[in-house]
């Protein structure tokens, strides 16, 4: 019974979700990205940094419909270090 309810269900999920990417692929991309820009060293000793690099990541699962507003509010807390990550 269960497998079956699984399998039905994944199925159903299947037909709502339409997955773009790897969530593992975009935090790789974003920390290449932290590299590019020299902020490794930040990340590991701001923990502004830290949460700003987290937040990013997080964006991948806020609702569709939040995410500009996420985006904006993690915008407006970034120090100029950081705003290469956003553009």
């Amino acid at each position: 019974m269960l497998p079956e309810l699984s399998r039905e269900l994944s199925s159903r999920m299947k037909s709502l979700i339409e997955i773009l990417g790897c969530f593992f692929h975009l935090a790789e991309n974003l920390w290449k990205h932290m590299g590019k820009y020299g902020l490794v060293e930040l990340y590991h000793s701001d923990r502004h940094i830290y949460k700003l690099y987290q937040w990013l990541k997080a964006l991948a699962f806020v609702p569709l419909i939040d995410v500009v507003d996420a985006f904006k509010k993690i915008s407006n807390k970034c120090p100029a270090a950081f705003s290469p990550m956003l553009t």
